[in-house]
């Protein structure tokens, strides 16, 4: 019996609708060896058939193919190898769909089972209770009074309206931040919309002046700048001003980075030292700056704008990031401490992407399993291992 004969009988047996004579020619494969003995044993579990459903719609195996492919591409030119210290969270499932077929033929064709070392750690995560984290932001006023913000728009206007009367003059200063396990949109009194991601910061006034519009910001956000030609926008960083000129772009400017990534969207913006000494160094869109922090000095490339933004559309997507990175981004989100076991672990280079919104233990799984690597979490310290 071929393989393709045997996924179609997995899958109509698993939904309910197999004849006998199929029911008859699966037990008949069942009974070859115990590796069919255990695919056809695992395809009757529903908790473990969930579990590999939410892995494999986690994985965006398209990019990461996509990736590898173009990286092949470039190893074939200049005659080295393309795997390097890559791997890939896709596996060898290309363009795998979320459904059971495919599940069944991912089983049939891969010939290899995945071990379950996972059981343990999807344990050790419930009893942690590290989870992603949510819409909130607190919002100081000018007299440092605090108001915590949620995912209610009513309810947050409300408290707005009742600390009103606390900020003072028409141009209060206030600031707006965001925790760890925290991101949050605000619109600002001209109509500019930015979304925040985890721990934070942006400054800006009540009412912009009739010159000019300025804010601060630390951390990571997301500018949709309202058009005003008479007034330009000011985003001031880590030792950068961006002047805006209508248009949507990525800052992400922690304080722990030693550049600050300015990444454009559409429209245009131009750089300049927080001093104003040197030109300004105009942006073109799916173009990002690298802002040293040390030297002042400025590089440019090209990017993929949907990679660096995905944060703002509900998933992680990583390429060429290190473990190390990649674990800073998911601290930030999740709320937890990580270190490595050991420190080589850290510069592993990784490409795929992870939902956002997913549960830990899904987040855990996939790392496990297309890294070779292994997690131990305590509380909320999370250690990364090798196999």
């Amino acid at each position: 019996m071929n393989s393709e004969y045997i996924s179609h009988l997995l899958y109509h047996y698993i939904i309910g609708d197999i004849s006998d004579a199929g029911r008859r020619d699966l037990a008949e494969w069942s009974a070859e060896n115990e590796y069919n003995r255990k695919v056809l044993e695992r395809l009757q579990d529903k908790d473990y058939l969930q579990r590999e459903y939410r892995r494999i719609k986690a994985v965006d195996a398209t990019r990461a193919m996509k990736d590898m492919e173009s990286r092949i591409a470039t190893a074939q030119r200049s005659n080295r190898r393309p795997w390097g210290k890559v791997w890939v969270f896709a596996l060898s499932v290309a363009g795998v769909a979320a459904s059971i077929a495919l599940l069944v033929g991912f089983y049939i064709y891969s010939r290899r089972l995945s071990p379950e070392p996972t059981k343990a750690v999807v344990a050790q995560v419930a009893s942690s209770q590290i989870s992603h984290g949510s819409t909130q932001a607190i919002l100081t006023l000018e007299n440092g009074d605090t108001l915590h913000l949620g995912a209610s728009a009513t309810v947050n206007a409300a408290k707005i309206a009742d600390g009103h009367s606390l900020f003072g003059n028409r141009h209060a200063k206030l600031s707006i931040s965001t925790p760890r396990g925290g991101e949050f949109k605000v619109t600002l009194e001209d109509g500019t919309e930015v979304w925040l991601n985890a721990e934070t910061q942006l400054s800006y006034p009540e009412h912009f002046g009739d010159e000019e519009r300025r804010v601060a910001v630390t951390g990571e956000a997301f500018f949709k700048v309202a058009k005003d030609s008479k007034r330009p926008f000011y985003v001031e960083t880590a030792g950068q001003v961006v002047r805006v000129y209508g248009t949507q772009f990525n800052v992400h400017a922690y304080p722990e980075d030693k550049a600050v990534a300015t990444t454009l969207v559409e429209g245009s913006i131009a750089l300049q030292t927080a001093s104003g000494n040197g030109a300004q160094l105009m942006l073109m869109p799916g173009h990002q700056a690298l802002f040293d922090k040390q030297s002042h000095e400025a590089s440019v490339k090209s990017v993929d704008t949907e990679v660096v933004t995905s944060w703002r559309s509900g998933s992680f997507v990583f390429e060429n990031q290190n473990l190390g990175d990649i674990m800073e981004t998911l601290s930030r989100w999740y709320d937890f401490d990580y270190k490595f076991a050991d420190a080589s672990l850290a510069r592993t280079e990784f490409m795929g992407s992870i939902p956002r919104y997913g549960e830990f233990s899904d987040v855990v799984e996939i790392l496990e399993t297309s890294g070779g690597l292994k997690f131990h979490i305590k509380g909320h310290t999370v250690i990364i291992l090798k196999k």
